[in-house]
């Protein structure tokens, strides 16, 4: 159950309470009780037993649920990208610009201080570097990771701006993904 909160907390995903989850919680409170009190009242030790084992039973049935629920809006979220990407056809460049590694970098730059100046002042990037490469229309994607997971993404497929401006989307947000 751990396992899959974590995943739809990423995905942005809100599963609420269901009564079998709730009525589970309520079995489980009764059951420790009445496990306890079998230390001094030894009659409710059949209660007792009977409590913990339904308590099982919602669990497993409560975990049923919870998994169907997930997968119902895992299914629609896939769905839908599935239906963004067929309906998305981007422009092709007039021209494909290979950047030399130099570039590449300089891009990459770009975009780590227009995270960084967005993230950790609210500011937006103004000193764009001067390359004639990166002044040329184009397109660019960067992903953003933490420690080694994916965290989000800024760009854009199909642009008529220059390729440096693109690689600094956050000025305005309009290629935050």
């Amino acid at each position: 159950m751990v396992g899959l909160r974590e995943i739809a907390s990423v995905e942005g995903l809100v599963i609420p309470a269901s009564a079998l989850g709730k009525t589970k919680m309520i079995l489980q409170v009764l059951a420790g009780c009445a496990v306890i009190l079998t230390a001094k009242y030894t009659s409710l030790k059949l209660l007792g037993i009977v409590l913990m084992w339904l308590v099982v039973l919602s669990a497993v049935a409560s975990a049923i649920h919870y998994f169907q629920m997930f997968w119902s809006q895992i299914d629609i979220r896939v769905q839908e990208r599935r239906r963004a990407v067929i309906l998305v056809k981007p422009e092709r460049s007039t021209r494909m610009l290979p950047l030399a590694d130099s570039a590449k970098q300089a891009l990459l730059d770009v975009a780590r201080r227009a995270v960084i100046l967005a993230v950790e002042r609210r500011e937006i990037l103004q000193d764009l570097p001067d390359d004639a490469v990166l002044q040329q229309p184009g397109n660019a994607f960067v992903t953003l990771h933490r420690m080694g997971r994916l965290r989000g993404c800024v760009g854009q497929l199909a642009s008529k701006e220059a390729l440096v401006s693109v690689g600094c989307l956050l000025r305005d947000g309009s290629g935050a993904g």
